[in-house]
């Protein structure tokens, strides 16, 4: 399953070529980033490169790759910020999907939707020494899993001459983690504000 949702996420990226290539529009890369709440004084980041390009004047193919710092609940992180232990739950993820625009222009809004996989990778600090810690995250290592996810959002986008940047909101769940299932019961559910700035060529 897995090796399928990695392959369409590939796909998806290859599409941004050939799709690019025969529309009128161009084709974009972006340096993206996101933040989410994750107490009420504590915001983490997320960083990562979106390759796109058009399929048609309204549609385009798109492409991502990146870091999310901290997924896990916000009620579990507050939990959490009342014992000594410094837990976290970090992913690497790899997505692909399309995104549906408003009319060509200087500001267009669009929808989005993706599918991809998410390397999860718990860290722990604050338990013992320095050595506690050092064995338990060797350990926690062997845990660490490769889960699918999805994702949809919406935004705006501005562009001008070369120059491309957007702005939006991101809902993200990575489905049936090992860990979450520990943590939250279930799910990991991700809701960011995401923002993107790079050219097009």
């Amino acid at each position: 399953m897995r090796t399928g949702i990695v392959s369409c996420v590939l796909a998806a990226v290859c599409l941004v070529a050939t799709g690019a290539a025969a529309q009128d529009d161009r084709a974009f890369v972006q340096g993206v980033g996101g933040i989410r709440l994750t107490s009420a004084t504590s915001f983490a980041p997320s960083f990562g490169a979106m390759v796109g390009g058009s399929l048609t004047p309204n549609i385009q193919a798109v492409g991502e790759f990146g870091r999310m710092s901290d997924v896990l609940p916000p009620l579990l992180d507050a939990a959490l910020a009342f014992t000594p232990a410094d837990y976290q739950l970090s992913a690497w993820y790899g997505v692909g999907g399309v995104r549906l625009t408003t009319a060509p222009g200087h500001v267009r809004a669009y929808a989005e939707t993706l599918a991809g996989v998410a390397r999860l990778s718990s860290t722990i600090h604050g338990i013992g020494s320095p050595t506690t810690d050092a064995i338990v995250n060797t350990a926690l290592q062997f845990v660490d899993t490769t889960d699918p996810l999805a994702a949809a959002g919406v935004g705006v986008v501005v562009q001008s001459g070369a120059f491309v940047a957007n702005v939006g909101y991101r809902f993200t769940r990575i489905f049936d983690n090992a860990e979450a299932g520990l943590l939250t019961g279930g799910n990991l559910d991700i809701n960011e504000l995401r923002f993107g700035v790079g050219f097009r060529f």
